[in-house]
Order: C-alpha cells, then sequence, then structure tokens
C-alpha cells in the first residue's frame, strides 16, 4: 500500500473536524435521548491539557459547551471520536456537573472557614486525614466515589449510545498511550493527587445500560 493510500484510508475514518459538523452529531445524540431541542456548542481547543470535556446542564432541555482538543481528533478514528462526544452528551444528559459542583463549592467553602477559624481548620484536616486513611483501606470518599459513578455512567451511556463497545475500549487505551494500569481520573487529599480508578477498571466495567437504567444526578 502506497503512502498516499494509507494517507487517504486514514482521511476517512477521521471525524470531520468543523466544529459545526460535530455539532450536529451531538444534537442527533441528545435527540436519540429524547431531546428534542438542545443547546450544546462544540468547541475544538488547542489546549492538550484536558482532551474531552463537558460543562453543562439538563434542566428542561441539554444546555453547556462540549470541548475536544484537535490532538484528541488527530488521534482517534471516526468512531472512537464518536464514543468520546457521547460520552460527553451523557455527562451532560445526566447532569453530573450539578453533583460536582456541589462537593467543590462544600470544599471551597470549608477552606474559606478554616482560613478564619484554627480549630475548623484542624477539623477540616482530621477530615482529610481520615479519607486518606479509608483510601488507603480500599474506600474512595464521597467526592471520589462520585466521579467513578458518574464516569462508569457515562461509559455505559456512550456505548448504548453508538453501539460500540469495541471503540470504546479502543479510545480510552488510545487516551493512555496504551497504558491500562494509569488512573483515569485523580482526586486530592492533603495536596497529594490520588487515583479515583484505573483505566482497567473503566475497562472492565465497559457494558451497555439504557437512560433508564442511570440515575441522572
Amino acid at each position: 500500500m502506497t503512502t498516499e493510500i494509507r494517507k487517504r484510508n486514514i482521511i476517512k475514518r477521521r471525524m470531520p473536524i468543523d466544529p459545526l459538523r460535530l455539532q450536529g452529531f451531538v444534537k442527533r445524540l441528545f435527540a436519540r435521548l429524547g431531546c428534542k431541542l438542545s443547546i450544546v456548542a462544540v468547541e475544538i481547543s488547542t489546549e492538550d491539557k484536558i482532551l474531552a470535556g463537558a460543562q453543562g446542564v439538563n434542566f428542561l432541555i441539554p444546555f453547556g459547551k462540549i470541548k475536544i482538543s484537535r490532538k484528541l481528533l488527530d488521534l482517534l478514528s471516526n468512531t472512537e471520536i464518536e464514543w468520546v462526544l457521547a460520552h460527553e452528551v451523557a455527562h451532560i444528559y445526566l447532569n453530573h456537573l450539578v453533583g460536582t459542583v456541589s462537593f467543590a463549592v462544600a470544599r471551597a467553602l470549608a477552606e474559606d472557614e478554616a482560613r478564619k477559624d484554627t480549630n475548623f481548620k484542624m477539623l477540616l484536616r482530621v477530615w482529610d486525614c481520615f479519607k486518606l486513611l479509608t483510601f488507603v483501606g480500599g474506600t474512595l470518599p464521597p467526592s471520589a466515589a462520585l466521579i467513578k459513578d458518574q464516569e462508569l455512567d457515562a461509559d455505559a451511556l456512550a456505548v448504548f449510545l453508538t453501539r460500540n463497545k469495541a471503540s470504546a475500549r479502543s479510545a480510552l487505551l488510545k487516551l493512555t498511550g496504551n497504558k491500562p494500569g494509569v488512573a483515569s481520573h485523580t482526586w486530592e487529599v492533603l495536596s497529594m493527587p490520588l487515583p479515583v480508578m484505573t483505566i482497567r477498571e473503566r475497562l472492565s466495567a465497559l457494558h451497555i445500560r439504557s437512560p433508564q437504567q442511570i440515575k441522572k444526578g
């Protein structure tokens, strides 16, 4: 096979990088979930720090933004990109932002109070030590457990939407350089980043679940 033919084959497998085309695909995914109207923009980012992410809520209609990096578009095949977009759609549809923001706001308020009150600061540090000890014992703290549940739910709903478990698996492996033992997400305690779960755990949990089988946030 010549280099030119290989290039053409690669191009055929890529999702069109026009944001409007990507947004049209996202709109069709929401329609499959019963959302006749959705206002979710798709933005192609040049940043490499976050390869894909969603910020939005689903109150009456889905509203928000999905970011996907150009690096990711270059890395994944067409069907793998479809699964990633479906994963981000799932986060918005399931209102995952509400839960994560609630924990973040509560922590920010606690940290602010700790700066004013040394006794409260001590209590907060004791709580952090307790979370660390429970983690060592094999139990995630509530905020990290929420992240894990949300990611697994989004994975499952994305597989439901795309009907392509193989692309889900290959996308997750490509995102980590084919290293299933690395952390999928992290949480932090006492300035230490700790794993929420590994890619291997996400791969082993991949299965189809319908919207009716997944609880919204």
